[in-house]
């Protein structure tokens, strides 16, 4: 079991049922089997590929790190772009001196699961890595598969519920997804037991469903202490109804279903790492996760601060980590945190053991990863490659073209770049907001109906924009001018836990960037300007140069609205 604050719980169930509901069919239709074994020897007639190449990139885009295989074998290797933007999935690459062929294989192997398939595919001189399905559509086969396997889970413990203990562990025992070897958590599947069915596929809906205080006796309410002694939270300031719910955090695997106590206080009665551990075993043949046997004994031992588990590093983020592992053990390393920003935080958990297999298992437990090797090299992917969506990928070219602009102009975007970030998701905007701080989704959102008119205008227009005099505001066309006034998403109000949006105004994260009231009284007379300067700042070490967008809105003889925006360089991404 495993507790913690509900509150923390990213999204819950029901708005998801039905699309995972719908995909089982197309993951029957494929099967849910892993994918086969891919051949031993990747293109044996091309001698080409025997040449070894040597990579040492803690955070690279695949798109990157194709360029730069291709650079030194001059091999040209390609992602395909017709799915999404594959170049767009950041990795951690560390190669010493591998044949080309296996570094290609790796890739491969690295990106494939049960419900998504990589190969590469000769076209002339070149190989592309291709992929089917789609990265969403891959995540929503293994996520229908993964709901109904936890939901027939939670069924079954439901059942379990009226059974006496001895009973219960008995039936228990024979479904090793729902408590794997452990002990079943009677005194919480007391109160799972306590909903009827229809309570049960309410609770599925997405439903939070209260505890009936009629139905709970004295062990129940001892159960809803959670384990802490005493007459724990008695005087919560403002306590709640002790419930069953079910939520799904978009950085776990499965979802879980959850008893809260009055306190908020929750602990989880199906689901959660163990769980997520068991399902993934049964999908991912020939990885190593959570429930393997040597991992579970490594955890032991470090449980026990027994010898033999190697030594504590001070590594906060897993690249760091496995830059440090690849160089002490002198192995070569390909990681996919699949997460954006590097994956995982692994501060105060980082090991090397006493043998690169042994580190590999570390990086399993810590870092909550999947783990196995293709030839010579060590293979490392977050536990949610199978289900995760990566709605935050774009396209390497992207990027590197935002760097480039980044290079020309002091570290800075222009306003053509973050015109370009403003069509942008707010899941892609969160993604590259750590190398490009401007991209941050708040300052985006903000901005996006001022950034989006500007790109929309011609040549003519947008040099008047910029220019001393500005642009009249009904000259500026229809479409560009409709782009401006639309609602921004940060100024849609927004919905608290439960309540409906007519009743959870919520303020903009800023209001009237863009000077809409001014806009709506004086249409035909409004003057725009918009700059993109150069400040000298002073500081305590000196002056520094920032740059600044500033939009103005001028109503000759009235009024004036303005709007300053400090930006922020790009920082390359950590560790080189």
């Amino acid at each position: 079991m495993s507790g913690g604050d509900p509150r923390r719980m990213a999204f819950r169930l029901a708005p998801y049922a039905l699309v995972f509901f719908s995909a089982v069919a197309l993951g029957a239709a494929r099967g849910d089997s892993d994918t086969e074994s891919p051949p031993s020897v990747l293109f044996p007639e091309d001698h080409r590929l025997v040449k070894t190449v040597r990579v040492s990139r803690p955070r690279v885009y695949l798109g990157e790190l194709l360029e730069q295989l291709s650079d030194q074998s001059g091999v040209r290797l390609l992602a395909e772009d017709g799915k999404g933007p594959l170049d767009g999935v950041q990795l951690t690459a560390l190669l010493r001196d591998r044949p080309l062929r296996e570094g290609m294989a790796a890739l491969a192997d690295l990106l494939t699961t049960a419900y998504h398939r990589f190969e590469w595919r000769k076209s002339g001189q070149a190989y592309t890595l291709r992929h089917y399905p789609t990265f969403g559509e891959a995540a929503s086969m293994a996520r229908a598969r993964l709901l109904a396997d936890w939901m027939a889970d939670v069924r079954f413990a439901h059942g379990l519920a009226a059974l006496p203990e001895a009973a219960r562990t008995a039936q228990a025992a024979s479904r090793r997804s729902l408590f794997g070897k452990a002990e079943p958590p009677h005194r919480y599947l007391a109160l799972l037991g306590k909903l009827s069915q229809p309570d049960l596929d309410a609770v599925f809906r997405g439903v939070q469903v209260p505890l009936d205080p009629g139905k709970l006796g004295t062990a129940d309410h001892e159960a809803l202490k959670l384990g802490v002694r005493g007459d724990a939270g008695a005087a919560v300031a403002k306590p709640v109804a002790p419930a069953l719910y079910v939520a799904w955090d978009r950085r776990e695997v499965g979802p879980v279903l959850w008893v809260r106590n009055h306190t908020r206080a929750a602990v989880s009665v199906v689901g959660g790492f163990a769980w997520d551990g068991r399902w993934l075993e049964s999908r991912e043949t020939g990885w190593k996760g959570l429930t393997d046997p040597e991992a579970q004994e490594l955890q032991q031992r470090r449980a026990r601060n027994g010898g033999g588990v190697g030594t504590r590093v001070a590594d906060a983020t897993l690249p760091d980590w496995l830059k440090r592992a690849a160089g002490a053990h002198g192995v070569s390393i390909l990681a996919d945190p699949v997460l954006p920003r590097g994956g995982r935080s692994v501060s105060g958990s980082a090991r090397l053991g006493v043998n690169s297999d042994q580190t590999m298992l570390h990086v399993v437990l810590s870092a909550y990863a999947s783990w196995r090797k293709t030839g010579e090299i060590h293979l490392l992917r977050d536990k949610t490659a199978l289900v995760h969506a990566r709605e935050h990928l774009v396209p390497w070219k992207q990027i590197r073209g935002w760097r480039s602009v980044c290079t020309e102009s002091e570290g800075y975007l222009r306003l053509e770049s973050l015109a370009e970030m403003s069509e942008l998701t707010g899941a892609q905007l969160e993604g590259l907001a750590e190398e490009f701080p401007d991209a941050r989704a708040n300052l985006v959102q903000q901005w996006r109906g001022i950034l989006r008119f500007y790109s929309l205008l011609d040549r003519t227009a947008r040099k008047k924009l910029l220019g001393e005099g500005g642009l009249r505001y009904p000259d500026a066309g229809v479409v560009a001018r409709a782009a401006l006034t639309e609602t921004n998403p940060a100024e849609r109000p927004t919905p608290g836990p439960g309540e409906a949006p007519a009743n959870a105004p919520r303020p903009p994260i800023r209001s009237d960037v863009r000077g809409l009231p001014l806009l709506a009284e004086f249409s035909s007379r409004a003057v725009l300007h918009l700059a993109f300067e150069k400040l000298r700042i002073p500081g305590r070490d000196g002056e520094t140069d920032r740059y600044m967008i500033k939009w103005t809105v001028t109503v000759p003889g009235e009024r004036q609205h303005e709007a300053r925006q400090f930006l922020t360089p790009r920082r390359p991404l950590r560790p080189e």
